[in-house]
């Protein structure tokens, strides 16, 4: 997984206006980076609630939960799978929570939920098929897919 560029240059910058900076840029990275991530092409990501981050202890162990809600317009991802070309999402928004327990082999758990989930369908050859019906599914299968490349980034980095 390559590292997004950040376009944020200024003193005094805050976490915040770091990842606005952040996910202004992904829309473009996923176009020139698309093969490594699936995704084919995405409007418009923006963050839509405050950042918040929080630095737990319980019993000796460090956890910490970082949270974020994204909205993401016309977003199209070619899944992992021959059952379908593509899934294209008109809007959503995206609720992702992260728990990160430091230890030794540190864990990852990701929380993801799409209160918004509109005009999305699934593409096999010609034939677009509604996908709100296997909601679910899909952000089941995303929040793994996260899940697993952001357990093997933390562990790249030692």
């Amino acid at each position: 997984m390559a590292l997004l560029p950040v376009s944020v240059l200024s003193y005094g910058s805050t976490i915040e206006s770091i990842i606005d900076s952040v996910l202004k840029d992904v829309p473009e990275y996923l176009i020139t980076n698309g093969e490594q991530s699936q995704v084919e092409s995405i409007e418009s990501l923006v963050r839509s609630c405050p950042f918040s981050f929080y630095e737990n202890l319980l019993n000796g162990e460090v956890t910490y939960t970082l949270s974020i809600c994204i909205n993401a317009t016309k977003l199209i991802i070619n899944p992992p799978t021959t059952l379908v070309d593509e899934v294209k999402i008109g809007k959503t928004k995206l609720d992702i929570s992260m728990h990160l327990q430091r230890n030794m082999q540190p864990a990852v758990e990701l929380e993801l939920s799409a209160p918004v989930f509109e005009d999305a369908y699934f593409k096999k050859w010609f034939i677009y098929i509604p996908a709100e019906p296997f909601k679910d599914l899909i952000i089941s299968e995303a929040r793994k897919m996260l899940e697993s490349e952001i357990q093997a980034f933390i562990s790249a980095l030692g």
